[in-house]
């Protein structure tokens, strides 16, 4: 049986991060300095989400086409090898892979948003 409760607050997490993930540079350059930490720590939540999506993928209360869109924003980091030595301000705002991974964290939210109304 899928707790309903404990599946609203994993899904409201799943859009803050992707909200955080796809937001400018500007705003997430802000949260690292309020937050006091790097640009690997956006990239950390992401890694969480999808930790967690595993395993409510396994148990029923994610469906595939969900898991695959929260995949989709991964892959780009897995395929960037460049996250590594990209995780500062500067970076944020001029390289090409934290300007496609905006762009598929942005995708991906309004899909399962409008998937999860």
């Amino acid at each position: 049986m899928i707790d309903e409760g404990g599946l609203a607050q994993f899904r409201r997490w799943v859009l803050e991060v992707l909200d955080l993930v796809s937001a400018d540079h500007v705003l997430q350059a802000e949260y690292m300095r309020v937050s006091r930490v790097g640009a690997d720590e956006i990239i950390l939540q992401l890694d969480d989400v999808m930790y967690v999506a595993r395993a409510r993928l396994h148990d029923g209360s994610l469906t595939q086409d969900e898991f695959l869109l929260l995949q989709s924003v991964d892959e780009v980091i897995c395929s960037a090898n460049e996250f590594e030595s990209i995780c500062d301000e500067i970076a944020l705002k001029e390289s090409a892979s934290w300007r496609e991974l905006r762009a598929a964290a942005r995708l991906a939210r309004s899909e399962l948003e409008q998937s999860w109304r």
